[in-house]
């Protein structure tokens, strides 16, 4: 993996609905690069979203 410093960065990753796919992986290297993850999902999958944040 490509060590890269993040911090004081921020980045909005689209279509993220539960951690099978490739916007929560895209979403989880960037938050463990340092940078504020902002993400978008489809209404409907944000019970999934929320419920996978609480769990860690």
């Amino acid at each position: 993996m490509l060590n890269i410093d993040l911090s004081g960065k921020r980045a909005l990753v689209a279509g993220v609905a539960d951690d099978g796919g490739f916007g929560f992986a895209i979403a989880k290297s960037l938050a463990e690069a340092g940078a504020s993850i902002c993400v978008g999902t489809w209404p409907p999958a944000l019970n999934i979203f929320t419920n996978l944040i609480e769990r860690g």
